[in-house]
């Protein structure tokens, strides 16, 4: 099955629809893992390129996450779950939080705020990462 959307679309169509809640994600964005935004919701914050090489070694070594925290766009969170054979990173800062995953040649990332869970953002983000994955993308 070819890719039918734009990179956009996966973000405006998937990632920030709203939720079982009603409620949507606060920022979403999909990048490569040289750091470079494919697409992103608006209000994204951006990520740096010190930050995408921190998340990628911690990929690798979550202890390094877990000494330095999850940065996106200079919002930094603490480390709370990972799973790193299924390429996942899961950080809080207070009521808001970021679920990052890996998939072959990018990442899909989720922040939401007080109105959405975790979990939630986890489902969203990581469906659509899984999806990718499946693609060999």
């Amino acid at each position: 099955q070819k890719l039918s959307m734009s990179w956009q679309a996966y973000i405006d169509q998937q990632l920030m629809m709203p939720l079982a809640s009603g409620h949507t994600l606060d920022h979403a964005a999909i990048c490569g893992l040289d750091g470079g935004v494919w697409a992103q919701s608006a209000s994204f914050p951006g990520l740096r390129d010190e930050e995408c090489a921190t998340l990628l070694k911690g990929f690798e070594d979550i202890g390094i996450l877990g000494e330095k925290g999850v940065t996106i766009g200079g919002n930094k969170f603490m480390l709370i779950a990972s799973d790193v054979e299924e390429g996942v990173i899961r950080g809080k800062n207070g009521p808001s939080g970021v679920v990052i995953k890996k998939t072959v040649s990018g990442l899909v990332i989720g922040m939401h705020g007080s109105d959405v869970t975790t979990g939630e953002c986890s489902l969203v983000v990581e469906k659509l990462a899984d999806y990718l994955r499946d693609q060999g993308i």
